[in-house]
């Protein structure tokens, strides 16, 4: 591509500043490469100036290091006048879906029909958020994008400091897909000519696909296109296995996610949760029902051997969200069966096996945080 866009980046993850440093160093960016990054406030842009504007990367245990200098904000740019500014690629990146609307939201105004959002591995639930609460009509949505990393980010990429960041694969590879402005209108047949549309024409793309022919990356960077039909259809099958195994190993207080099998009930609740939320799916996204692969991919008898078979095959994974309870830390419930939970509710369906092990999750995590902090159990 000849001249290089402007990006912003919201970094609120590490893997958003892997990318923001892939695309600051392609070879046709200018000396000041055109890459801004979004801070969350003027405490931290200061930090971020005080620490030479560096995003530093270490590729081999401090045997290999880069470098790269950026530009930064924290408000959305402005002209001399006063006049807020266009922004025409956005890249935004966040734990939870809250995370991502308040971002989006800092910069709304900035983003119009022609803007590029770039939504870096969102939570499920972030668009709908998005679509429901800031972009009502198709017509007033910008062109959105997802992209999701293949492994999870804690075992891509670590932080040392608040602006250094530890490389632990030497490739990371990500699924890009092209976001419909209106879901009811989709069909499989639109979402592939979309995408070979947007592959040829929009910047974003173009700069992400430019990431895998650098000739000298920092992390090898690989997006790999998806209508994004296909590429729902893959996150669900994910989404639908740690949805019916994490919240309850989280109950049983199971260290590995193995150990469920020791369990016989949890055979019987994990077909009821896999049922629930396939019907659910059916009845709030109706177009996922026309996928010429949707009847395989969300077949509630391969999906629960495919569950059993990964209990058996990793007896040995440990359970996140039960190391999360234990640590107090936030659990992510909401974008497990608390996805499947909001969506029954917009569209006022009975949800009743995921509603209550999402609210059994809950609650104990509530009593674990109160035990932490009551005195009598000190």
């Amino acid at each position: 591509m000849g001249t290089v866009p402007r990006i912003y980046s919201v970094v609120n993850t590490p893997i958003a500043s892997i990318l923001a440093c892939e695309i600051a160093i392609l070879p046709n960016q200018p000396p000041v490469p055109q890459v801004v990054l979004l801070l969350n406030d003027h405490k931290k842009l200061n930090r971020f100036l005080d620490n030479d504007s560096k995003i530093i990367i270490d590729r081999n245990k401090g045997k290999n290091i880069h470098q790269t200098q950026f530009m930064a904000a924290y408000l959305p740019p402005v002209y001399s006048t006063g006049k807020i500014a266009t922004i025409d690629n956005l890249i935004v990146s966040g734990q939870h879906s809250k995370n991502i609307v308040s971002s989006v939201r800092k910069y709304l105004h900035c983003l119009n029909a022609g803007s590029n959002l770039f939504l870096l591995n969102p939570p499920f639930g972030a668009i709908e958020h998005l679509y429901r609460n800031l972009w009502t009509t198709s017509e007033s949505r910008p062109n959105l994008f997802v992209g999701i990393s293949m492994k999870r980010e804690a075992n891509l990429v670590s932080v040392s400091d608040e602006f250094r960041l530890k490389l632990k694969c030497s490739g990371i590879s990500m699924r890009v897909s092209p976001v419909p402005r209106d879901f009811a209108s989709y069909s499989h047949e639109s979402g592939v000519n979309a995408l070979e549309e947007l592959r040829h024409e929009n910047d974003m793309l173009k700069l992400l696909d430019a990431t895998a022919h650098n000739p000298n990356p920092i992390a090898s960077i690989s997006p790999l296109f998806y209508s994004y039909g296909d590429l729902l259809l893959i996150r669900l099958e994910r989404l639908i296995v740690e949805s019916c195994i994490e919240p309850l190993a989280a109950l049983f207080g199971c260290r590995y996610t193995g150990e469920l099998l020791q369990t016989p009930k949890s055979k019987d609740l994990i077909l009821k949760l896999i049922n629930e939320q396939v019907w659910i799916l059916k009845c709030a996204q109706p177009f996922l029902t026309n996928m010429p692969s949707f009847h395989v991919a969300m077949d509630t008898g391969r999906l629960y051997e495919l569950i059993l078979k990964e209990l058996r095959d990793k007896p040995k994974l440990r359970s996140q969200l039960n190391h999360s309870l234990n640590q107090l830390n936030q659990s992510n419930i909401n974008q497990l069966t608390g996805y499947f939970v909001q969506l029954a509710n917009y569209k006022k369906l009975d949800c009743r096996w995921n509603e209550v092990i999402t609210g059994l999750v809950k609650g104990k995590a509530g009593i674990a945080k109160h035990r932490s902090l009551n005195y009598k159990y000190l």
